[in-house]
């Protein structure tokens, strides 16, 4: 865009607050129309929201996810420059070794329905999310490290309002 005169569609087409709401007119939605943009955690946040206004009969289907598409080398500089990215080039998460992250480009979605409904209309179910929750660090770590505490206290909030001992749980998707 920075290479080109202004148009009338610059901003709408560039811009990702039009994003959703582009979406959402182009098929004719009209339920909450949302963009998130929490970093690292911006599709989980949208599920969660999502979740959400289905409980609240906000909304009776909603599709959640979330896109990343780099089209420039400066975010890139800034974060090596900042010491984000991995110097060895892969994401070890959990790992003593870590040294950063690499990006990625990707887009993912999911249809999201109240399981009562699912089953009444005849769907494939793939999944269910029986609890969500979101939070923030505690201000104890600089703001890109997970910080323990805080982690685990998103943990016991999610396994409560699912109703599920966490104890019981084998794997966790973070």
């Amino acid at each position: 865009m920075a290479s080109h005169p202004p148009t009338a569609y610059s901003t709408v087409g560039t811009l990702r607050a039009f994003l959703s709401g582009k979406i959402s007119h182009y098929f004719g939605w009209s339920g909450p129309s949302l963009t998130f943009d929490t970093a690292c955690s911006s599709s989980a946040v949208a599920i969660h929201t999502a979740c959400k206004a289905l409980q609240t009969g906000e909304c009776s289907q909603a599709i959640a996810g979330g896109a990343t598409l780099l089209s420039s080398p400066y975010l890139y500089e800034n974060l090596a420059a900042a010491h984000f990215l991995s110097p060895t080039g892969a994401t070890k998460p959990f790992d003593v070794s870590a040294d950063g992250y690499c990006r990625g480009e990707g887009i993912g979605v999911v249809v999201l329905k109240r399981l009562d409904d699912a089953i009444a209309d005849g769907d494939f179910i793939r999944g269910v999310i029986v609890g969500s929750a979101v939070n923030q660090n505690s201000n104890c770590v600089p703001i890109t490290v997970p910080h323990a505490a805080s982690q685990a206290a998103l943990y016991r909030k999610a396994a409560q309002q699912a109703a599920i001992d966490p104890k019981t749980v084998d794997f966790v998707e973070g």
